[in-house]
């Protein structure tokens, strides 16, 4: 799947899409057209070990990255679509959810949505009410420091 969503009542190619969908924000993924049927029929799971995030002004800008603290395995809520009307056929394509950033405020203005083992099921089933899943993480779930390698 390519990430940036390309709704499916995209007409024309694929690279003709030019709005920014490469995150949904949870407190708009029910209600804007891009994001509303993904919402409710085509939600995922992005599998991840963490993060990297970048932070502050100038070039270059220092990269943070951003772990569970028990390296317990964990994902992020997805949204995802597929068009019909590609220049090669059929196109899925993937936005990930994005949350004001609780924990993670000092490193940036916004966080990916964050499941662990025991909402994944919840986040998948399109009957199930999911608002509850939308909110920031406590601070004490991650570990945060200067990229220097990625150790995931």
């Amino acid at each position: 799947m390519r990430w940036g969503l390309v709704p499916f009542f995209h007409k024309g190619p694929r690279k003709a899409w030019k709005a920014a969908t490469f995150n949904a924000k949870a407190e708009m993924a029910k209600t804007l057209p891009s994001f509303r049927e993904p919402f409710k029929r085509r939600r995922c799971l992005i599998a991840a070990d963490g993060l990297v995030e970048w932070k502050g002004e100038g070039t270059p800008k220092p990269k943070f990255t951003i772990e569970p603290r028990n390296d317990e395995p964990i994902c992020f809520a997805g949204l995802w679509c597929r068009m019909r009307r590609d220049e090669d056929g059929e196109a899925e394509s993937f936005t990930m959810v994005t949350q004001p950033p609780g924990a993670l405020s000092d490193v940036h203005n916004r966080a990916p949505v964050v499941f662990w083992q025991d909402d994944r099921a919840r986040w998948l089933d399109l009957d199930a009410d999911v608002d509850g899943l939308l909110s920031a993480e406590p601070a004490d779930r991650f570990t945060v420091r200067p990229f220097a390698a990625w150790t995931g």
